[in-house]
């Protein structure tokens, strides 16, 4: 949290608290892909992280639109709270404890409408 900017964490936190841990994974690679030239001549991966943790803010608001730009365009990917991922597929575990993979438009519907 301490990466970006408040106005922009809200951003973040509504999707992060409606279920989508994926936009996460969005947001570093949007970091990563806006930082680039600095990545690529970075040593160490501390230095990577410094280069992510010291983005301008200009920087960060383009990273954090572009992060969730792209997760719409892959149709917003969630995961509820019974769900494991693996490999980037859905898990829902559910009440019985069983696996049972659901594509990501299940899992999103289950989550909007409520579907059992």
């Amino acid at each position: 949290s301490a990466v970006f900017q408040p106005s922009l964490l809200a951003r973040l936190w509504d999707k992060i608290i409606a279920g989508s841990s994926k936009i996460l994974a969005y947001v570093l690679a949007c970091a990563l892909f806006r930082c680039k030239s600095e990545v690529m001549t970075a040593a160490t991966q501390d230095e990577v992280v410094y280069i992510i943790c010291h983005m301008t803010e200009d920087r960060q608001d383009s990273v954090v639109s572009l992060a969730l730009d792209m997760w719409e365009m892959d149709g917003c990917p969630v995961c509820g709270a019974n769900d494991t991922v693996d490999s980037g597929e859905c898990h829902d575990t559910g009440h019985t404890g069983h696996s049972v993979t659901v594509s990501s438009i299940e899992s999103r519907l289950s989550l909007e409408i409520n579907v059992d």
